[in-house]
């Protein structure tokens, strides 16, 4: 049966790429959309149930999960999406490997509970980490399943294993929340999303290992996947080295607060342009001969993913005490002046992060591991200057500063591989940010009206946000903005007239 999936996957690709991926990518983003939906509902009702330190102490326990999760991964998954042409002894072999590497690294971190614990100063570490140890484990049964679903683009397939294992695990801690569980229901719902996760991948990749593994199938794709799997380290370790250092030295409560920051703000950034880029990377493996067709294809796709963060960004740092008041509650409220910040960097950083499908696409993965490297302990140190201002806003800042000077750097270093300057990029956004500018106009004069008026928060973040979605909508089709022409052109066609009368 294997065999037959695999001649069906080579056999199956159209001769329209372009539409192919842009189908992808619709599924990838209404994915995406219900997935965070789902999971601001899911942490709002957590949030009004448990206190920040517990979201701070399970930031600490998935920090150390999670990189021994990517430990165990060793690049092998990307390079599977990545290659042209697979065979079966090759996905065997991965398979294997993984497996493996996954019953191993759930044995390390049960070994590494009591040490984690004793670094952080908290007991309750030990039972949380020992519980998450089973995330590398079921990582290494679903990671190839995943990675064939990604190669034939089935995006719909892995929307829907997301949102139902989202649905599962959140009713699972809610319950747990609400029978005075604390701290495990956060464990609960986080080891029950990832067991359907899992189990949904692998049922639906329609295919099965052979019991064969071949030291020459790997080695052949070990040269790429050192460099893929140093680059993702790299980001790993600088994506969370800020949990680390604020769990460390702040403690856990202003741990939850800056946690609960960036899961409202760049966390559903980041994830549109992860799973947009799971599509666009596929299709930019299968052209990166052709670098005019790369230079659209990824262009394009930054105009899309900056289209729909820009209105949603700006509103959220103009509205964010308002927001966290409403969604969380007022033992929250410390929280805001943390998300303001974020949210400006939550504008910009997805762009940065499409620069991996593009490094990726030309065979420079060396190109992004060199410069994780210098960004890593850039990135950190701004975290750690932030630390001096003892609390999540100051460590946000001294985060978003460093983001916002690094960006640029990883762009142009990016396009300068598709033969683009950052002049030509800038100009390809500078529509979206021109109508979130005037919508940010538009919005903050009337926050502040009704501010004045002891308006209640929910009506002045209501009020606000159909003002500010009004005017950004009517800017950007009177300025016939580009991310909008992407989403209409795969609007059904009687949508499409709707739009553009």
């Amino acid at each position: 049966m294997s065999d037959e999936v695999l001649a069906s996957e080579a056999s199956a690709t159209p001769p329209n790429l372009r539409r192919r991926t842009a189908l992808a990518a619709v599924w990838s983003g209404v994915g995406s959309l219900g997935t965070q939906v789902v999971t601001i509902a899911i942490s709002v009702v957590l949030s009004r149930q448990l206190v920040p330190g517990d979201f701070g102490l399970m930031a600490l326990a998935t920090t150390a999960a999670g990189v021994m999760v990517l430990i165990c991964e060793a690049g092998f998954v990307t390079s599977i999406v990545q290659r042209k042409e697979i065979n079966q002894l090759l996905l065997s072999s991965v398979y294997w490997v993984q497996v493996a590497l996954g019953a191993l690294g759930a044995l390390l971190l049960v070994l590494l509970a009591r040490p984690t614990a004793a670094f952080y100063g908290d007991d309750r570490l030990v039972g949380v980490v020992v519980a998450l140890s089973i995330m590398p484990l079921l990582s290494g049964f679903g990671a190839v399943p995943r990675a064939l679903l990604v190669r034939r683009l089935d995006f719909k397939t892995l929307s829907l294993i997301d949102l139902l294992s989202l649905l599962v695990g959140g009713t699972f801690g809610i319950v747990a929340a609400a029978m005075g569980a604390e701290l495990w229901s956060l464990v609960y719902y986080s080891i029950a999303q990832s067991i359907v996760q899992t189990w949904g991948r692998m049922r639906q990749a329609h295919w099965r290992p052979d019991r064969k593994l071949s030291r020459v199938e790997l080695s052949d794709i070990f040269g790429f996947a050192r460099s893929v799997y140093g680059s993702q380290l790299l980001t790993y370790v600088t994506r969370n080295g800020d949990n680390v250092l604020v769990g460390r030295f702040l403690g856990v409560r202003q741990l939850g607060l800056y946690t609960r920051s960036y899961t409202l703000l760049l966390f559903p950034s980041q994830k549109i342009a992860a799973v947009l880029g799971s599509a666009v990377q596929v299709a930019l493996a299968k052209i990166s001969d052709d670098k005019p067709r790369c230079r659209r294809v990824y262009l394009e796709s930054c105009q899309l993913i900056f289209f729909v963060t820009t209105p949603v960004m700006l509103g959220l740092a103009i509205l964010s005490k308002e927001t966290v008041l409403t969604l969380f509650g007022s033992k929250w409220e410390a929280m805001w002046p943390t998300a303001s910040v974020l949210a400006v960097v939550a504008l910009f950083e997805p762009l940065t992060t499409t620069t991996g499908w593009v490094f990726l696409s030309q065979n420079r993965a060396d190109l992004s591991l060199k410069l994780g490297l210098l960004s890593g302990p850039f990135l950190l140190a701004g975290v750690a200057l932030g630390l001096l201002g003892g609390d999540s806003f100051s460590v946000a800042v001294g985060y978003g500063v460093g983001s916002l000077i690094l960006g640029p750097v990883f762009v142009s270093r990016a396009i300068g591989l598709l033969d683009m300057n950052l002049r030509e990029f800038a100009r390809g956004l500078a529509p979206a940010l021109g109508c979130g500018v005037l919508m940010g106009a538009a919005i903050f004069p009337l926050r502040l009206f009704l501010v004045q008026q002891g308006t209640p928060d929910a009506l002045v973040l209501l009020a606000c946000g159909a003002l500010g979605a009004v005017v950004y909508l009517a800017a950007a089709h009177k300025a016939d903005v580009a991310g909008l022409q992407h989403v209409t052109n795969h609007l059904p066609p009687r949508f499409r007239r709707s739009v553009a009368a």
